[in-house]
């Protein structure tokens, strides 16, 4: 017998994601947060944990979530923010891309206390860095070609690579949405210059060596990750993509076009 409404379950689906008057961040949820967390942990770490023969992940470490009791969603990976974007893009949403984390509410809420890998990877034409990011550097540098500037690449999708034996068993291919950026920028030249700007892809745009503002980290590794962390630096010279932590979060955008009059 029946003595009280049953609980309603909750998923992604149900959650309305609203345009931000800056750059259509989903609104109050820019970190996940409660019940929208909640779900987002339970959609993830379903797919994560799933057998590879269903489309799963059989338990991969590499993506650097954490099990959590109260579902929340901390951790932070490039491999994790793929599959994210992946999970969240049929409800109109994004992870986000490096000109998403210059918002100055998502500076606001990073500051002091968190990192964020955006969904870009960094390739460089050396054969320098972590010996297990060979694997994947060699599947990617096929699509990109020229090398001999440094690129930002996003457009990856992330599935399971039971075969590979020396890196993270996850292969990542181009989407549709696959770009290839070169910049120089992105050259080990520059790396701990200051800026104060950056442009629409969110990259610095008024570069100095000694003058004031946040860091911008650079190296000459052959693939690295494209994070924010809670010194506001930007860092592209971190070459372990498996590498997370507590303080790693998501960031989740709002797609503008779902949002036009």
């Amino acid at each position: 017998m029946e003595t009280g409404p049953k609980t309603r379950e909750i998923d992604i689906s149900q959650f309305v994601f609203l345009p931000s008057c800056l750059t259509n961040l989903v609104e109050s949820h820019s970190i996940p947060s409660g019940s929208f967390e909640q779900a987002l942990y339970d959609a993830v770490r379903k797919r994560i944990d799933a057998p590879i023969e269903e489309g799963g992940f059989g338990g991969n470490q590499s993506f650097g979530l954490e099990y959590s009791d109260e579902r929340r969603f901390i951790g932070s990976t490039p491999f994790l923010q793929f599959l994210v974007d992946e999970t969240l893009e049929p409800y109109h949403a994004r992870t986000a891309l490096l000109s998403d984390l210059q918002d100055i509410r998502v500076l606001q809420a990073v500051e002091d206390k968190y990192f964020v890998d955006c969904r870009e990877l960094v390739l460089c034409g050396t054969n320098k860095g972590y010996g297990g990011n060979i694997p994947i550097f060699r599947e990617l540098a096929e699509y990109v070609g020229d090398l001999s500037v440094p690129v930002r690449i996003s457009g990856l999708r992330v599935i399971a690579w039971p075969e590979d034996e020396t890196g993270y068993k996850l292969k990542l291919f181009p989407k549709e949405d696959f770009k290839v950026t070169q910049d120089d920028r992105l050259d080990a030249k520059w790396d701990q210059y200051k800026f104060t700007k950056t442009d629409s892809d969110g990259m610095p745009s008024d570069l100095t060596k000694d003058g004031p503002g946040r860091t911008w980290f650079t190296s000459d590794e052959r693939i690295s990750r494209l994070c924010l962390l809670g010194d506001l630096g930007l860092y592209s010279y971190w070459d372990r993509l498996d590498d997370s932590g507590s303080y790693g979060r998501v960031v989740v955008v709002g797609a503008a076009s779902d949002f036009s009059a």
